[in-house]
C-alpha cells in the first residue's frame, strides 16, 4: 500500500458536491424554492474534512451533534420563516413540500458526511494497526533467524525453526490481509467523496 497517494489534510467539504445523490437533492430543493418564491439557500457546511495526517477533522465530527444546524434541519426541528396562519391552503402545501425537501437535502448531506467520516476513521484504525503488524513481523523475522542460528549450532532441534517460520508466515499473511483492507477502504473513501481530490491540495499521510 506504500504506492497509495497520500490523503492530504484540509480536504474541502465542497468535494462532496460532486456526488450524484447530493446534486439530485439540491436540484429538488432549488425547484421547490422557486415554486414557493422564497430565497432559501441550500445549507451545505463549508468545512475541512481532514486534519493532521489526513485523519478525520474535528469540524467533521461536530456535524453529528444535536446542536448542529444541519442535524436539526434533517430532523425537521427548524422554525419556518413564514407566518403559517396567514397562508392559503395551497400555499401551506407548497411550504410543507419545501420543508420536506430541506429535510431530505439535509439528510442526504449528513449521510454523505457520515460516509466520509466512517471511511476516514476506518483508515486511521487500519494504518495504526499496520504499524503494529509491521513491528510484529520484524520481531517474527528476528525470532526465526535466531532459531535457525540455534539449530545450526546444535542448541535446538529443527522444530523450533519450523515454529518460528510458521509464526513469521502468519504475520506476513495478516499484513497482506490488512493491506487488502486498506485498499478497499481507499475505494470507499473515494466513493464517499464523489471522486478523488486535486493534486494541488498537497501531500499528507497515507
Amino acid at each position: 500500500v506504500r504506492h497509495l497517494e497520500p490523503v492530504p489534510p484540509g480536504l474541502p467539504s465542497e468535494l462532496l458536491l460532486r456526488r450524484p445523490d447530493l446534486r439530485a437533492a439540491e436540484e429538488g430543493l432549488k425547484a421547490l424554492t422557486a415554486e414557493v418564491g422564497v430565497a432559501r439557500a441550500a445549507r451545505f457546511p463549508r468545512i475541512s474534512l481532514t486534519g493532521s495526517y489526513g485523519y478525520s477533522s474535528e469540524d467533521l465530527e461536530t456535524l453529528f451533534r444535536p446542536s448542529s444546524l444541519l442535524w436539526r434541519l434533517a430532523a425537521g426541528m427548524t422554525a419556518p420563516i413564514f407566518q403559517w396562519g396567514k397562508l392559503k391552503a395551497s400555499e401551506r402545501a407548497a411550504y410543507s413540500r419545501l420543508r420536506e425537501a430541506e429535510a431530505s437535502y439535509a439528510k442526504a448531506v449528513l449521510q454523505a458526511f457520515y460516509e466520509v467520516e466512517t471511511a476516514l476513521k476506518r483508515r486511521e484504525e487500519l494504518l495504526r494497526r499496520r504499524l503494529s503488524l509491521e513491528k510484529s513481523l520484524q520481531e517474527a523475522l528476528q525470532l526465526e533467524e535466531m532459531a535457525q542460528g540455534r539449530w545450526r549450532r546444535g542448541l535446538s532441534d529443527y522444530l523450533e525453526v519450523l515454529e518460528a517460520r510458521e509464526a513469521r508466515l502468519g504475520a506476513e499473511e495478516e499484513l497482506l490481509l490488512l493491506d487488502l483492507a486498506i485498499l478497499t477502504n481507499r475505494v470507499s473513501l473515494h466513493r464517499a467523496l464523489g471522486g478523488g481530490w486535486p493534486k494541488s491540495l498537497g501531500k499528507g499521510s497515507k
